[in-house]
């Protein structure tokens, strides 16, 4: 937004028309985005979790295979999310601000993630097979080990950014990480304790039993 302004006044152009232009193109692509980003996460999301840690009604699909109940719950928690900080914007840029902090730091923690799990895997089941192996276990170990400290520092620069407000850090940015986060521990640990001696063995066999 500052950059178009910026351009506005250099070459004389009319403020308003720029803004009216900027706020065409902004609505295109996050109307764009938004359709995407509202299909296909819970899709994933719910043909990816094991069945039984939410209610068949929840995760039935329609004709389309879009889980309409689930997209409908996601409907009612994001929108709260984009009027809130909306309302709670003096400019535009104040807006964009928060709005580019919430989704740098929930954006880190998948590929975070990932790298945990990549360092359990090399440091506890190395012997696995698959088709690709970076070097040897010491040196997987020390690569990934290097990369969790970068998106770590990274995670922890854009959760608290500087000249933000602490109150709208800790309301948003970590809030948001520990109220979702916690949610899918309590659902997981509460599918994990329902399930039966048996169970449990067949999902932990396949690691297992890999020479």
């Amino acid at each position: 937004v500052q950059v178009f302004h910026g351009m506005a006044a250099y070459f004389g152009l009319p403020e308003a028309l720029m803004n009216r232009f900027v706020g065409l193109v902004s609505f295109t692509a996050m109307f764009g985005s938004l359709l995407m980003w509202t299909a296909t996460p819970v899709k994933i999301f719910f043909s990816e979790i094991p069945e039984g840690i939410f209610g068949k009604k929840t995760v039935e699909l329609n004709e389309n295979g879009v889980p309409a109940r689930a997209a409908w719950i996601q409907f009612l928690i994001v929108i709260p999310l984009m009027i809130i900080p909306m309302l709670g914007s003096n400019t535009v840029q104040d807006l964009m601000n928060t709005i580019i902090n919430m989704t740098a730091a929930a954006s880190m923690l998948p590929p975070l993630f990932i790298m945990l799990a990549y360092l359990n895997l090399r440091a506890k089941l190395d012997h696995l097979p698959r088709d690709f192996r970076m070097g040897s276990r010491r040196t997987g170990i020390i690569v990934v080990s290097m990369l969790i400290a970068i998106f770590a520092v990274g995670f922890v620069a854009s959760t608290f950014p500087t000249g933000a407000n602490i109150l709208t850090i800790i309301f948003y940015n970590v809030g948001g990480i520990v109220i979702f986060l916690g949610f899918a521990w309590w659902k997981y640990s509460k599918y994990i304790k329902g399930l039966t001696a048996e169970e449990r063995h067949i999902e932990a066999t396949p690691a297992r039993n890999v020479d």
